[in-house]
């Protein structure tokens, strides 16, 4: 889980996707994400890790599906696929 600076919404990572937890208006509601084949959505369905760097961009670890990280103001996904390496 990871707090958004930009927005003040709780990200929590599953198996299953991602979940945004807004309580901007005093009122709990949930926006799930799942994976798509678009740049604008992220490369996985289970997000393994959630961290957030000094820029305010929150980086998701994916479980054999690369990292992504979004820029909140722009609400664009980017993924780098991680590659096979072979001794």
């Amino acid at each position: 889980m990871e707090e958004d600076l930009h927005t003040h919404t709780l990200w929590i990572g599953t198996r299953s996707g991602l979940s945004v937890l807004d309580m901007s208006t005093g009122i709990p509601e949930f926006t799930n994400y799942m994976p798509r084949k678009d740049a604008r959505y992220f490369s996985f369905n289970e997000v393994n890790a959630i961290l957030r760097d000094d820029q305010g961009t929150l980086w998701l670890g994916m479980l054999g599906g690369g990292v992504n990280f979004i820029n909140t103001r722009k609400s664009t996904f980017s993924h780098y696929p991680l590659e096979e390496v072979k001794a």
